[in-house]
């Protein structure tokens, strides 16, 4: 049972993240929308609030998920996939905790 969605160019998200810039940054939550980022909407609003998705998006980010979970590109900037980050929403189930999570990489 999926959640939440993620995706690139999600001009009706509920929130985006952060796919690129420095490894600290990546992941960092936003409620502003841009193309490059990775836009997050919560499908069963029943089981769901977007705004607890969002605080719970910041706490995965501040345990620093994201930095383990980057690819590091030539440049030094690094990336997350949308793949990894909806890898990680379909985990999500009522009541979850996230630091209960633990990267798949």
């Amino acid at each position: 049972m999926n959640l939440a969605k993620a995706k690139l160019n999600f001009p009706d998200a509920d929130f985006w993240i952060q796919r690129r810039g420095a490894r600290k940054n990546i992941g960092k939550v936003s409620r502003e929308f841009d193309k490059e980022n990775i836009g997050i909407k919560v499908l069963k609003l029943d089981d769901l609030d977007p705004g607890y998705l969002y605080y719970w998006m910041e706490a995965v980010q501040r345990q620093n998920w994201w930095e383990r979970m980057g690819i590091p590109g030539v440049t030094g900037i690094w990336h997350l996939r949308v793949r990894d980050v909806q890898s990680l929403l379909n985990r999500l189930h009522p009541g979850i905790r996230a630091d209960s999570l633990t990267p798949d990489k």
